[in-house]
């Protein structure tokens, strides 16, 4: 499987053979194999709203990881990885120097990606919309308009977060419920 396992390929063992597909359904459809559901996939489905890998909702059918490979050589299956993300830190830095090389790196894409006609962009009010709107903002130099839904739900609206970041970067803001 690639590195980023953008692609997919699952499998089941059996005895003296190996039944490999691009889905769990091609796979668990063989006749060797069959259809048995995994309930422990099942749950994992309904808690975590995925079912993580190497599980797959049938009994027996795994999913390879990103970077992984599997073998057969006659009688034994071999699992492994070919590739492994490097995390380790070549050089200690300061918070600030991370920080600031990182805010580079986001204002260098924003711009790139932001470049040309008019720019919007969803905002809830989280870490994640707000960073992306005040990257906006700070690259395109004016107000940029946000979107931002709104839910008649107690515990699920976040219309107030969102207000709070369009009055910080005094966005344009549009708000649906």
């Amino acid at each position: 499987v690639d590195r980023m396992g953008v692609e997919r390929l699952c499998f089941a063992r059996k005895t003296n053979h190996l039944v490999f597909g691009t889905s769990a359904q091609s796979v668990a459809a063989h006749v060797t194999v069959g259809r048995d559901i995994d309930l422990q996939a099942v749950y994992d489905y309904l808690y975590f709203h995925a079912i993580p890998s190497p599980r797959t909702l049938y009994r027996g059918v795994e999913k390879l990881l990103p970077g992984q490979y599997v073998t057969l050589d006659g009688q034994r299956i071999e699992i492994g990885f070919y590739w492994r993300a490097d995390y380790s830190v070549e050089e200690r830095r300061s918070f600030e120097s991370y920080r600031s090389t990182f805010r580079a790196l986001l204002c260098d894409l924003t711009r790139a990606t932001a470049s040309g006609g008019p720019v919007a962009t969803f905002l809830s009010g989280g870490t994640d919309s707000s960073t992306v709107a005040d990257t906006l903002t700070e690259t395109r130099g004016t107000p940029i308009d946000t979107f931002s839904i709104g839910f008649d739900a107690e515990g699920f609206d976040e219309m107030e977060y969102a207000r709070c970041a369009v009055e910080r970067f005094r966005s344009r803001a549009h708000e649906i419920y």
